[in-house]
């Protein structure tokens, strides 16, 4: 289409004619390749910095859930009236009852007293749970979360990294083509992982223990298949910079993973096990390996080195 030339004389034009020449020219200029190409850059550094922000907010979730229940429990101390329930109060569990104890080998209606408290958390109460020991169960990201409020925060903060893993894992599969196999197995680990991780979510860890350990042995396994699908496809296209990295979330996790197994081999069956160790270690470490899994796109994206579709453009025309 051709387009009047800068200088010629459109004032004689009837007003609405203008603007729509004005809007159709600013429309071609922003639709011309360069302008397109600007656009996708400036959307791709946006994406990438939510993808992180979102990956971030959930580990700082994680990270923070014994302080969080720790707060919470103590503004519901002195302020009862302010935090009760419809249909009576959030935590009604005495620290009296017979066989509860703590399993860090304090004593739990020592620390009771020390609080001025007549009650704990148990299983699903307060929205984060209990921190004045473990009760029944060592300290984990599942003990904090067996609440309503706790889980839907959990799952609202997991879904956007859980989106861009997704679609990180599909834009690898388009553009470098791996071996059927090596895609079958990067696809049904993300799906095992995404089903067990809401399974585990269902099934909270005072209630249904042995189905909230095997869905999350099965959720750990299948995202570990899918990271090492991707290893190896990054390796075979020789994506070194990328593949830096997620041997470096790989490395994190298994850490977190040492975390984990210390806490449940050594527990607190002996006085010379730290406190610290029977305390904090578990959920210590499931942090470190949930935080892994979240941070394993945005880190991708911002760090991989490997540019991704929304950024490429075709060439200007020569015409």
């Amino acid at each position: 289409m051709h387009l009047p030339q800068q200088g010629q004389e459109i004032a004689n034009e009837p007003l609405l004619q203008q603007k729509a020449y004005i809007l159709w020219t600013s429309y071609l200029v922003s639709s011309s390749p360069a302008s397109r190409a600007a656009r996708s850059r400036t959307r791709q550094r946006w994406t990438n910095f939510w993808a992180f922000f979102c990956s971030t907010a959930l580990s700082a979730y994680l990270f923070s859930l014994p302080w969080l229940a720790s707060y919470y429990n103590a503004e519901y101390h002195r302020e009862p009236e302010h935090h009760a329930a419809y249909l009576g109060t959030v935590c009604g569990l005495s620290p009296f009852t017979p066989g509860l104890r703590c399993l860090n080998r304090d004593r739990l209606r020592k620390l009771a007293r020390a609080q001025n408290r007549t009650w704990v958390c148990g299983c699903t109460q307060g929205p984060f749970g209990e921190a004045i020991c473990p009760l029944g169960a060592p300290f984990s990201v599942s003990y904090f979360i067996s609440s309503v409020t706790a889980t839907g925060l959990l799952y609202s903060l997991a879904w956007w990294p859980c989106r861009n893993t997704w679609w990180y894992a599909e834009w690898l599969e388009h553009t470098f083509q791996p071996p059927p196999l090596l895609g079958t197995i990067s696809f049904f680990g993300l799906l095992g992982y995404q089903v067990f991780f809401g399974l585990m979510l269902c099934m909270p860890s005072c209630l249904w223990l042995s189905g909230h350990v095997a869905a999350v042995g099965v959720m750990s396994w299948s995202f570990a298949a899918f990271a090492i699908s991707t290893t190896i496809t990054l390796w075979r296209e020789r994506q070194y910079r990328a593949l830096k990295v997620v041997i470096l979330l790989v490395l994190i996790g298994m850490l977190g993973f040492v975390f984990m197994t210390l806490a449940s081999c050594l527990g607190c069956k002996w006085e010379w096990v730290p406190h610290v160790v029977c305390t904090y270690f578990f959920w210590f470490g499931e942090s470190m390996l949930l935080s892994a899994m979240a941070f394993m796109a945005p880190c991708l994206m911002i760090f991989g080195g490997v540019d991704l579709p929304i950024v490429k453009q075709p060439a200007l025309s020569q015409e």
